[in-house]
């Protein structure tokens, strides 16, 4: 299913962000050989990726949210949403 809307610079993807990645059965071994939980949902196998509190490159001006380090952010952040990303209220985005 794909993703509706647009970024509001809430801010939300960079508090606490909650990624879910997919796997193949391949990369599910990998992953379990590390001890990395993996998780399930019907066929699906994934991994949850998380952490607390913000990232340092999130910057605010006027209650909008903005990544300082636009230029050199990495993939995972220039792809957002992901098809399995965890969407917080208030984000402009919607399944």
């Amino acid at each position: 299913m794909a993703l509706k809307g647009s970024c509001v610079q809430c801010g939300q993807c960079c508090h606490n962000p909650h990624f879910r990645f997919s796997l193949t059965p391949d990369q599910e071994d990998w992953v379990e050989g590390y001890g990395i939980p993996v998780k399930s949902d019907g066929d699906i196998r994934f991994i949850d990726f998380m952490w607390s509190g913000r990232c340092n490159h999130l910057q605010e001006k006027d209650g909008k949210f903005f990544c300082d380090r636009n230029d050199t952010k990495p993939q995972v952040c220039r792809d957002y949403p992901h098809k399995n990303t965890v969407l917080k209220e208030g984000c402009g985005f919607k399944r």
